[in-house]
């Protein structure tokens, strides 16, 4: 049986005990201390009772080892300093102590140097409460959307070659400078036509572009931004043609070949950064739009397109959209003016959403201009043979269209389809006095 040495003061000196008796002259003696003093911080280091007290034992171990208290002061007093009695708290009690605790958190994470957003939903930033909406300025795309895409994360977005995932991205870019916002351009895929983004909206002289080889370069110069609030919105094309530096060369600065083994080497650079920056995008209401390459998955059963980059970039989309040609259809999938064809068909679906303005599947059908990508004047007739618009000058009735011009005169327009009414108020010189009417309003 293992013995203790127990100093009793003043009582019977130092013996070697049994623990079966040293047990019962703890019980004994605890018994009469005094019963739960809350007035001390003092806590009971024996295995019998754990209780507060103002006695003053000493307890050791072993033989020859050093004498110490038996109570010692809690590590965290406050944690019993709304408690009264051993009663349960109140929910008044629970908030103050929670208040406190609070405080306390915030102080020492800021102690620290790190940001902390905590406290009651009434006292927090408007940006941790609700996901901010950017509207997009094409006015088909913010009636879809309820009002804008979301701002303040991560949008990614994925297509086929040549469906217009780039452009879609700078068109956002242009109207984010026409708000006076900032935007960068992080560029992997070392191809951007500065002429093509003027005519999408982009002003090029105040858009900062950023190429580069490895993908950790890109992600350090988007978080020291972002955490410093310099951007509002950034673009990556793409995340496919972006090489981690591990694929470039070793940790030993020695060059790799082609044929070394890197596989996930891009997903767990992701996955290391995304917990990085995403308090500063949402903290400083930072837009990160990703722009993706589809994949052919041959890892199952049925082959699919996917987007690369792993299981966290999924995670960290607040929107991601997939966009894709109309190939076969009933009707023509581009758009003709007399003999020329001026416009593809496109879809863009939902694959995934986080806010309150688009829900995963849903889709829209709408024409991308080989000149100009979305046209606000096809989107505005679209808009007005849906009726999304009151008291619009274009109205249908099944099969016929009627435009009410600036003279207050009926034109009655054979058709009702968006792309056939466009056309022909078009090539009636109608279509810019249409915009004019309905922006106004």
């Amino acid at each position: 049986m293992v013995a203790y040495w127990v100093h009793i003061p003043e009582v019977i000196g130092s013996i070697p005990i049994s623990a079966s008796i040293i047990m019962n002259y703890i019980k004994e003696r605890c018994e009469k201390c005094v019963w739960y003093n809350l007035d001390t911080n003092l806590n009971c280091t024996r295995n019998f009772p754990r209780t507060k007290t103002t006695e003053n034992c000493k307890i050791r171990m072993r033989k020859k080892a050093p004498w110490i208290d038996a109570f010692i002061k809690r590590k965290e007093p406050w944690q019993l300093e709304s408690i009264k009695g051993w009663k349960a708290m109140d929910k008044k009690e629970k908030m103050e102590a929670l208040d406190a605790l609070v405080n306390k958190a915030k102080k020492k994470a800021e102690k620290k140097g790190s940001k902390v957003v905590i406290g009651k939903g009434s006292e927090l930033p408007e940006e941790f409460l609700t996901i901010k909406q950017e509207q997009t300025g094409f006015p088909l795309l913010d009636s879809w959307s309820q009002g804008g895409f979301p701002s303040g994360g991560q949008i990614s977005i994925s297509g086929e070659p040549s469906v217009g995932k780039t452009s879609f991205a700078l068109m956002m870019a242009g109207q984010y400078q026409r708000q006076g916002k900032v935007v960068a351009f992080v560029n992997y895929e070392s191809v951007l036509d500065a002429k093509w983004a003027q005519k999408l909206g982009v002003d090029t002289d105040n858009l900062y572009l950023w190429e580069g080889e490895a993908l950790e370069d890109g992600l350090d110069f988007i978080e020291r931004a972002t955490k410093e609030s310099l951007v509002d919105l950034v673009i990556i094309d793409s995340l496919d043609a972006a090489n981690p530096r591990g694929t470039l060369e070793t940790k030993k600065g020695v060059e790799k070949d082609i044929d070394d083994d890197t596989m996930a080497l891009k997903a767990r650079a992701m996955s290391k950064w995304y917990p990085r920056v995403s308090f500063h995008f949402r903290s400083n209401n930072t837009t990160l739009i990703l722009i993706g390459q589809h994949r052919t998955n041959l890892g199952g059963s049925i082959a699919f397109s996917s987007m690369s980059g792993g299981n966290a970039r999924k995670y960290a989309d607040l929107l991601y959209m997939k966009l894709s040609r109309i190939k076969h259809s009933s009707t023509s999938q581009f758009l003709e003016i007399g003999n020329e064809s001026v416009a593809y068909k496109l879809k863009i679906t939902v694959a995934k959403s986080k806010y309150k303005g688009l829900r995963e599947g849903d889709m829209l059908e709408t024409y991308f201009f080989f000149d100009r990508g979305f046209n606000i004047g096809f989107e505005y007739v679209t808009m007005a043979l849906n009726n999304l618009i009151e008291d619009s000058p274009l109205t249908t009735t099944g099969t016929s269209t009627t435009y009410v011009n600036v003279d207050e005169e009926p034109i009655s327009l054979r058709g009702s389809k968006p792309a056939t009414i466009y056309a022909k108020l078009q090539e009636m010189g109608l279509l810019n006095e249409l915009i004019d009417r309905i922006s106004i309003d």
